[in-house]
């Protein structure tokens, strides 16, 4: 059995989109990243500058992957950089459900625990914006 600690919501509203059909890999979805709040117990920070995309392929076959870097700046002034990768359930072209599995930087020593989490994120659109729930996978012990 998996065993996991809330990490908290990461709300991501995305700004503006490219899309570009016909490539290779499929379409191509970049989306920038407009306002990305991170809130949790552990963790309340925001998105640093304008650091943020997520790049979504749509392959031929449908199938659609996630592929996401984020940089935050914590309440009490540490940088954390997120980057996740996973897939997503489309209904019209868009993205509904997803799951990731976002991964962690930080040189803050309050935060150092992050840079070895694996974490899951089960996302799904709330209007124009992604809403997930972050979980740290627990290893066992």
């Amino acid at each position: 059995m998996l065993e996991s600690r809330p990490l908290g919501t990461l709300t991501i509203t995305v700004r503006e989109r490219l899309v570009e059909d016909g490539l290779p890999a499929g379409r191509r979805v970049l989306g920038e990243v407009g306002e990305c709040v991170w809130d949790g117990d552990r963790v309340r920070a925001r998105q640093q500058g304008h650091a943020g995309h997520d790049w979504m392929t749509v392959a031929p076959d449908g199938t659609c992957h996630v592929d996401a870097r984020m940089a935050f700046r914590t309440d009490d002034d540490a940088v954390i950089f997120m980057r996740y990768g996973g897939r997503a359930r489309l209904a019209d072209g868009v993205p509904v459900d997803l799951v990731v599995a976002p991964t962690f930087e930080t040189a803050d020593p309050r935060y150092a625990w992050l840079n070895t989490v694996q974490a899951v994120g089960l996302g799904h659109r709330v209007g124009f914006d992604l809403v997930y729930d972050l979980s740290e996978v627990v290893p066992p012990s």
